[in-house]
């Protein structure tokens, strides 16, 4: 198991202001307790708590207002070491 808190961000700035939308596997992905998303100082956070190996793939972030939009597409890779436990 690894056990690390995996943080990212981006910093969008337009006038209006963007909405951000960060994607996984091409699907949004929510504030859902399993990822945190959030704004801090206009810094846009996509933060995975606990990452795994489960979490390795491609990743975006969407930045939209009426005059268009832009983004920023990521590989998060995450590997792991097996450990054999033996019970004596």
């Amino acid at each position: 198991m690894i056990d690390f808190d995996f943080f990212l961000f981006n910093i969008w700035k337009g006038n209006p202001g963007p909405q951000v939308v960060w994607a996984a596997f091409g699907k949004p992905l929510e504030d859902d307790g399993y990822h945190r998303i959030y704004d801090r100082n206009g810094e846009n956070y996509l933060e995975i708590p606990k990452i795994s190996i489960l979490d390795a793939g491609e990743y975006s972030c969407i930045a939209t207002n009426m005059m268009g939009a832009v983004y920023s597409n990521f590989t998060i890779c995450v590997e792991g070491k097996w450990q054999k436990y033996l019970d004596w």
